[in-house]
C-alpha cells in the first residue's frame, strides 16, 4: 500500500510549482515517501496509475529560505 494524502488544493499547488510528476500504482515498489495525490485518485491505484507529486519535493519546494543581511 503506497502512503499517500488526497488534497487537491496541495495536488494543485505542486502542478503550479511544475514539480516532478510521479505516476504510480499500488503493489508497485516506488521510494519510500508519501504522496500527493487529486481528491479520489486513491481509489484508482488498484486499477491503473495515477499522477502523483511527493510531500518532500513539496516540503523543500515550499519552505522558508532564511537570508543573512551583513
Amino acid at each position: 500500500m503506497t502512503n499517500c494524502i488526497e488534497s487537491d488544493a496541495m495536488f494543485g499547488m505542486c502542478a503550479g510549482l511544475q514539480l516532478r510528476e510521479w505516476w504510480i500504482m499500488d503493489g508497485i515498489e516506488m521510494d519510500v515517501d508519501v504522496y500527493i495525490l487529486a481528491n479520489g485518485s486513491h481509489d484508482m491505484l488498484r486499477m491503473n496509475s495515477v499522477k502523483a507529486y511527493k510531500l518532500s519535493d513539496y516540503l523543500l519546494a515550499t519552505s522558508q529560505v532564511d537570508i543573512n543581511k551583513e
